[in-house]
């Protein structure tokens, strides 16, 4: 169970900072 909760947490990490550089990306633009 921690173990998941731990991969959905790095996971959604991950996708904000994926986000967050299209962002920068289209912000540049």
């Amino acid at each position: 169970m921690k173990w998941n909760v731990k991969g959905n947490i790095h996971a959604y990490e991950r996708k904000i900072e994926i986000n967050s550089r299209e962002f920068c990306f289209q912000k540049e633009i």
